[in-house]
């Protein structure tokens, strides 16, 4: 049994990368482009002109292998949704599913059917479908038992964390932006054993250029570990 369910796709992507390795190394050259220490910007030009090729019908990289390759992908990912069987799925004209919505009054039911869009539990691998999932929207009586103000209505938007992904943030991108117009408060939560790195950095430099800088509240985790010699030491039990 294999360890992944993709992996024969893994495999055909492999023999794929082999097949076009040459003309990548052919296209270099044209360009003079050392791909031993190509930058970032030589490297996007490369892979716009294989992108280019893999999409015409007559691919001259790999014949029909690439687009095989895509549709085999998508019946793959089709096939996971075959493990939703609560809830309502409605699916486009074309018949791929655009929502599901699901209702119950049963919190540990509720939270075990939406996991499957959201979690990235590792034994569940193959099963999910969080990484097509463009959003989710949650309601319900989300409010401590102990308060009288049940009635309050309160909105929650998250998303992935700025900085989260490999690359430098150095700007935002638009579905975050737009949605500064709609919110009442801006939470931005950053690390305080650590100088703001640049996702932090670009919230600022955004929220300021867009005028949205009074809507700011800043929250730092970790400051138990905050050291510095203008910090008072705060005395534990056990210590005098």
């Amino acid at each position: 049994m294999p360890l992944c369910p993709f992996c024969h796709v893994i495999d055909r992507i492999g023999e794929l990368t082999e097949s076009v390795r040459e003309r990548i190394e052919q296209a270099a050259k044209e360009f003079d482009i050392d791909l031993a220490k190509a930058s970032p910007k030589d490297r996007d030009v490369l892979r716009e002109l294989v992108e280019e090729d893999l999409l015409q019908e007559e691919s001259i990289l790999c014949d029909n292998d690439f687009h095989l390759l895509v549709d085999d992908i998508v019946d793959e990912v089709e096939a996971r949704f075959e493990y939703v069987t609560e809830g309502e799925l409605r699916k486009g004209r074309d018949g791929w599913p655009v929502v599901w919505n699901l209702e119950s009054e049963q919190r540990a039911t509720f939270v075990r059917a939406v996991n499957r869009c959201s979690s990235n539990y590792a034994p569940n691998f193959g099963r999910l479908l969080t990484p097509i999932v463009e959003g989710m929207r949650v309601s319900g009586p989300f409010c401590p038992e102990w308060s009288a103000d049940t009635e309050r209505k309160l909105v929650l938007l998250d998303g992935q964390g700025i900085g989260h992904t490999a690359d430098r943030t150095s700007s935002l991108s638009t579905s975050i932006t737009k949605r500064f117009q709609q919110a009442d408060v801006i939470l931005l939560v950053d690390n305080a054993a650590q100088p703001m790195e640049a996702g932090p950095n670009a919230v600022l430099r955004t929220l300021i250029s867009s005028g949205h800088e009074s809507k700011l509240t800043i929250a730092f985790t970790h400051f138990d570990v905050v050291k510095g010699d203008s910090l008072q030491k705060i005395p534990t039990k056990g210590t005098t």
